[in-house]
């Protein structure tokens, strides 16, 4: 047996630009979020995010820039 396990996921094939490049002309930044892992982030009983993770998101959306 391999002491390092075979990638159960996809590699992704490479990107044609970097992240900042793509940010740069794009002028968008995508945010993911767990939703099960408190306290960084999580969905709370009113169905908002909560926590660490979901108000720096907000943060970052409410951001001038």
């Amino acid at each position: 047996m391999p002491v390092v396990p075979p990638s159960v996921a996809a590699v992704p094939p490479p990107r044609n630009e970097s992240v900042l490049s793509e940010i740069e002309c794009t002028r968008v930044l995508r945010v993911a979020l767990r939703k099960d892992a408190p306290p960084f982030g999580y969905i709370n009983q009113d169905s908002a995010w909560a926590r660490y993770c979901g108000n720096f998101a907000i943060a970052l959306q409410r951001s001038p820039g």
